[in-house]
């Protein structure tokens, strides 16, 4: 068993080290003790918000009755536009313009992006400045409230795939965000608990991604606050994603 002490990143960073090592299949059961600022791997796997120095015994007994869980862990290539269109995935790692990442929690295209990006590039920059959970979540907010002029419609520069079929996005949003958890900057629930004939069930160990759009910084705050939803677009196996710059 590991006990991984931190955030999102830390757990993340464990779980890479992993795959670099080759570790067969399956891993070792990996427990959280959430030292970050939003720990939603943490929430949705059942280990609590945050840790709030409280003694470690009854938690490390915790840790010993605990039921593992299984969770899906998803490839993201990032292709140029001069990658052949038939390029198939296994020939992808052998050409120097392809990158890639392993996605656990969730990913995003738009405002909210634009928000984490300015977020960790400060916190980069100025690491004394994000002393503690309560500080960094006020970071957040204030890179969120500048972005609260509007940027433009998501359709603007980008097509969306859902398991091979265009999708059509909405005039009104400013981001989409792929989902592999049903916890999301710091405990929201953006697909929500309603259910539908056309979705199933969110799962993190179902095979599928939960597709959703937000219409720009605002309607985040009032997800926040359980005012609103995210617009759900769709639950799939495979997303393909074009972005085409102004430039």
């Amino acid at each position: 068993k590991i006990l991984c002490c931190g955030g999102d990143g830390t757990c993340c960073w464990v779980l890479g080290v992993l795959d670099e090592m080759k570790w067969p299949a399956p891993y070792p059961p990996i427990a959280i003790l959430p030292l970050g600022t939003g720990n939603d791997l943490s929430r949705a796997l059942g280990w609590g918000p945050g840790y709030r120095d409280e003694p470690l015994s009854p938690f490390l007994k915790k840790l010993n009755q605990a039921v593992v869980m299984s969770l899906d862990r998803w490839k993201v290539w990032y292709l140029p536009a001069s990658i052949d269109d038939d390029q198939q995935p296994n020939d992808m790692p052998n050409d120097p313009a392809v990158t890639s990442v392993t996605m656990n929690n969730y990913w995003s295209i738009g405002v909210d992006a634009k928000v984490a990006l300015d977020f960790h590039r400060k916190r980069e920059e100025n690491p004394g400045l994000f002393m503690n959970r309560t500080i960094n979540k006020g970071w957040y907010g204030f890179y969120g409230m500048k972005e609260m002029g509007g940027q433009d419609p998501i359709n603007r520069h980008v097509t969306l795939y859902l398991d091979g079929e265009e999708v059509p996005i909405s005039d009104s949003m400013e981001g989409i965000i792929v989902l592999n958890i049903q916890s999301y900057a710091g405990g929201c629930d953006l697909w929500g608990a309603a259910n539908s004939n056309q979705f199933r069930k969110p799962s993190m160990s179902d095979g599928y991604l939960e597709v959703v759009g937000i219409k720009g910084t605002f309607h985040m705050a009032k997800i926040q606050t359980g005012q609103a939803r995210a617009k759900r677009i769709g639950q799939v196996r495979q997303l393909i994603l074009f972005y085409l710059s102004e430039s």
